[in-house]
């Protein structure tokens, strides 16, 4: 197929262009910075088109889905520091243009959206399926639930994938104060440590991309992509056990974390830099979230192939590598 994708230089769109490629389609990308493109994958065939999702009209993207059989939309705003209207353009505005130029095309098969679990922010029970009531609590969560309502209101068949947090090789930098953090041994267990938290390998989520291309009976499904939930102290244990340090044996209350949370927040807005713990990710260490892929293992044939010690070990070996 002829398969359009967006996001392709960001940590997921790396792992994707290339799996798109050796599965044979033909693709075409669509970026704001060519040159970065021509970096990332260099001599690969990729057909190369310039559009920034945020401000493009209805008639751009009209011309960049121009003869596409299949979209795997991948593009959207993340940080949580960015302004609620950016958020909005690219994550819900673009998705819906998109899809409305694909939708005008008869041949069109399918339209593939990377969707999130920030739908459920505080689940009511567990595991989360697809079906249950979503409850998003910030700016990213709520846009991805409108993209997915507008998506569907256009008639275009779709097929949305909803991953957990995304690691693997690629994502260090992103990783990289949260394991400063506990090498050093400045991270405490929040809580009583005992929260699931689930993520997913990149290579794991490239590969359901894949199936939700081929696989027809997939088209107007929406899937829980993730793999296995480790405790908020396994968790920790494992990336100090990488590193060859004492995991931390200290623990504090979560409005603490909270307060020491919105204090580093403060810091970074005024002096810039990173910091290993927001408010968001105490949210993400302290409520219990699991999700069932039951209907992934059913329909697409999907199941999590990454151990996550085997790719927080490769992860953590990479950014030890960097160091030296």
């Amino acid at each position: 197929m002829n398969v359009l994708v967006t996001g392709a230089t960001g940590h997921v769109g790396r792992h994707v262009i290339p799996a798109l490629l050796e599965k044979g389609h033909t693709v075409r990308v669509v970026v704001r910075n060519a040159e970065e493109v021509r970096e990332a994958f260099k001599d690969a065939p990729l057909e190369i088109m310039v559009l920034d999702l945020a401000e493009g009209e209805q008639p751009a993207f009209d011309s960049i889905a121009e003869g596409i059989d299949a979209v795997v939309h991948l593009a959207a705003v993340i940080d949580e520091r960015a302004p609620r209207q950016t958020i909005l353009a690219v994550n819900v505005d673009a998705t819906r243009k998109l899809a409305l130029a694909c939708a005008k095309n008869p041949s069109f098969k399918r339209f593939v959206f990377i969707s999130s679990s920030a739908l459920f922010h505080n689940p009511k029970k567990l595991p989360v399926e697809e079906d249950d009531a979503p409850c998003p609590e910030n700016a990213y969560g709520e846009s991805k639930l409108q993209a997915e309502i507008e998506l569907k209101k256009t008639g275009v068949p779709f097929v949305i994938l909803r991953p957990p947090v995304v690691y693997g090789l690629g994502f260090e930098k992103i990783l990289s104060p949260l394991v400063k953090a506990i090498r050093k041994g400045r991270l405490p267990i929040i809580g009583d440590g005992k929260t699931r938290f689930a993520v997913v390998h990149v290579d794991d989520l490239a590969h359901a991309v894949i199936l939700a291309l081929e696989k027809k009976e997939a088209v107007g499904e929406t899937f829980n992509i993730s793999g296995e939930a480790l405790t908020q102290r396994e968790w920790i244990e494992a990336v100090a056990d990488e590193l060859g340090v004492e995991p931390p044996k200290r623990s504090i209350p979560v409005w603490l974390a909270n307060l020491a949370a919105g204090f580093y927040e403060l810091k970074r807005k005024f002096f810039g830099g990173s910091i290993a713990v927001s408010r968001d990710s105490v949210r993400r260490f302290t409520v219990d979230r699991v999700f069932s892929t039951k209907k992934a293992e059913t329909i697409l044939g999907w199941k999590a192939r990454v151990k996550p010690r085997d790719g927080l070990s490769e992860l953590i070996a990479s950014m030890l590598t960097e160091r030296q």
